[in-house]
């Protein structure tokens, strides 16, 4: 009459057969040990509906496994299969699928069959594509992050009940229009790829609160983004922006907004709508000066930049004399945009200023840039540069910090 049996952790490289005697076994737990196959018989267990099997060392499943007709969660993560076992196929009472950080490269078109799953996990594996999962009408967990492929289907579109799709840290080159048809999806995350554009239907995902995009190759926004009612957080750090679109203010319920690390001049006025706003990244992007719709905004909420009355006037004076060519003024405003202080932060631009200080001879710039060399901020790690201007600075005579200013 066992109804549960936990084996995790062991050093169990097979089970019995005589497994499969546990009729009434509901769940069975077989996490991190050391197994290499299943015993046929396993299929005997009618009434399981939990077997998890993660962390083993398993590649394949045996024939009687179709037999687990209550099944409803299969755990066989961090084993090492190669192929989708057609076994998993014919289970059908299955809701929960776990394979991450496996080994495979290809999904068989007969996941179809499993009309109760809902989340299907695949996350670090080789995947190069996926086949059309269009029956696979009650699937609300999608996630792909971490494999190999470079486009998906415009079937993804039939996933009506989908929820949370991950498809970050992958090769793709786009999002399909069809995405725009996913009207229940709460969270999307294509971060780590490859994508250069949005398509206008992601405005059409009028439950999306949760949208990350960092580090892809984005040069611009759709203006249906602004359609997006129910956003709260958005993440575009690291990519190509020179410019948001105004419709970027229509963001009401917007809480978290994070621009980093792209090449944007100046913000839209319309930002200042975002009345719930509570994070903003701006750092390392080309701001010159803190763009005045800012300065109508609560400044708490720009975590890169210290934006009180004084430290804004102090910057501005530190540019005026460094775009004359005054040297200290130059490596002065590299501290401020290194330290956003009266400015974003940016650690470009302050390499900028001290590069240019530093090539008048400033020794405290000269040191601050072999800094940035040594430590790869705002320019490409270089250790033979970061040695030479460390010698310069050591060969001048360090400058005294401005008292009045405190910045070194």
């Amino acid at each position: 009459k066992l109804e549960e049996l936990n084996l995790n952790g062991n050093l169990l490289t097979d089970l019995p057969e005589t497994i499969g005697d546990l009729h009434s076994l509901k769940k069975l737990e077989v996490r991190g040990n050391q197994l290499l196959k299943l015993p046929d018989s396993i299929g005997n267990l009618k009434n399981l509906n939990r077997l998890d099997l993660a962390n083993n060392d398993l590649g394949s499943l045996p024939d009687g496994f179709s037999g687990l007709e209550n099944l409803e969660f299969l755990g066989l993560s961090d084993n090492v299969f190669l192929t989708f076992p057609e076994a998993i196929s014919n289970l059908p009472a299955l809701k929960n699928l776990a394979m991450a950080r496996n080994q495979l490269v290809s999904i068989s078109h007969t996941i179809n069959k499993l009309h109760k799953l809902e989340d299907l996990n695949l996350y670090g594996n080789r995947l190069k594509s996926i086949p059309d999962m269009c029956c696979l009408k009650k699937l609300e967990n999608l996630c792909l992050y971490d494999n190999c492929l470079t486009s998906l289907p415009d079937s993804v579109g039939d996933l009506q009940a989908l929820k949370s799709l991950s498809v970050g840290a992958n090769k793709l080159l786009a999002i399909p229009e069809a995405v725009g048809n996913l009207l229940s999806l709460g969270r999307l995350g294509a971060q780590s790829n490859q994508l250069t554009s949005l398509p206008d239907s992601i405005g059409d995902l009028k439950n999306l609160s949760d949208l990350s995009l960092d580090s892809n190759r984005l040069v611009s926004l759709p203006k249906t983004l602004g359609q997006l009612s129910e956003l709260v957080s958005l993440s575009i750090s690291a990519n190509q922006l020179t410019h948001l679109p105004e419709e970027i203010g229509l963001l009401q319920g917007l809480q978290e907004l994070n621009l980093a690390e792209n090449q944007l001049q100046k913000l839209p006025d319309s930002i200042e709508g975002l009345k719930f706003l509570e994070f903003l990244g701006l750092e390392d992007n080309l701001f010159e000066e803190i763009p005045t719709v800012l300065l109508r905004m609560d400044p708490s909420m720009v975590p890169s930049a210290q934006l009180d009355g004084d430290q804004v006037s102090l910057f501005a004076s530190y540019k005026s004399q460094a775009i004359q060519g005054d040297v200290e003024s130059q490596y002065n405003l590299g501290v401020c945009f290194g330290r956003g202080i009266g400015v974003i932060s940016s650690q470009k631009m302050a390499a900028d200023w001290y590069y240019k200080s530093a090539c008048s001879g400033y020794a405290n710039a000269c040191l601050n840039l072999g800094a940035c060399f040594f430590n790869g901020k705002g320019v490409q790690k270089n250790k033979q540069a970061a040695f030479k201007w460390t010698r310069l600075a050591a060969e001048g005579e360090l400058a005294e910090a401005p008292s009045q200013s405190g910045l070194i």
